[in-house]
């Protein structure tokens, strides 16, 4: 799990995403669903996301960019 630090916010302090940006879409479903995914103990893991949807939650960068 990542320590929490000086840098870390609540996850309700997460900004949207700027307009017309390329990975808009994917980090408004991020934003919508960290708190569940943080509830099912799942922090510190990495969420495949494309889209409105979460394609997948793995536990190392490689294993999600497979």
């Amino acid at each position: 799990m990542f320590p929490q630090t000086a840098n870390t916010i609540p996850s309700s302090a997460l900004p949207p995403a700027p307009p017309g940006s390329a990975l808009a879409a994917e980090w408004e479903t991020y934003r919508r669903e960290v708190d569940g995914l943080l509830a099912q103990g799942l922090e510190g893991k990495f969420a495949l996301i494309k889209g409105g949807e979460i394609i997948g939650v793995y536990d190392t960068w490689d294993d999600a960019r497979q």
